[in-house]
């Protein structure tokens, strides 16, 4: 986050604390957020959840301070962009799992496999 982003977070106002529950877009800024929460008064409880599985917040996990992160196996998204990029080479079409539309159209999709882990699979979640 940057320093007005951490401003803005700190600076809402008591009513709008409380309970609070983020998804932040990523680890980093989701133990940004839980020191900023941890620190203020006014919020009585939080759950905050982030991606990447970040060794700093895998132990923010295990203290409690963040309930989860979504942890993306470089290895299987890298052997499934290799196995799409080998199909589009030999003029083929990929399998398709899902649909997104983009706004314009509905394009074929496939989900590289993610694992959400959280203090109860913390240790067996990850390699």
């Amino acid at each position: 986050m940057t320093p007005l982003e951490t401003a803005r977070v700190a600076a809402a106002a008591p009513a709008d604390k409380g309970d609070v529950a983020i998804l932040a877009p990523n680890d980093a800024t989701a133990r940004v957020i839980a020191d900023i929460f941890g620190a203020d008064k006014n919020v009585k409880s939080y759950v905050i959840t982030g991606q990447d599985a970040d060794k700093a917040s895998l132990q923010y996990i295990i203290n409690g301070r963040q309930g989860m992160t979504v942890y993306k196996d470089t290895r299987i998204e890298a052997k499934d962009a290799l196995n799409a990029a080998l199909v589009f080479l030999t003029d083929q079409v990929p399998v398709s799992t899902s649909v997104i539309n983009n706004g314009s159209a509905d394009i074929p999709t496939s989900y590289s496999a993610v694992v959400v882990v959280d203090k109860s699979n913390i240790k067996s979640a990850l390699p």
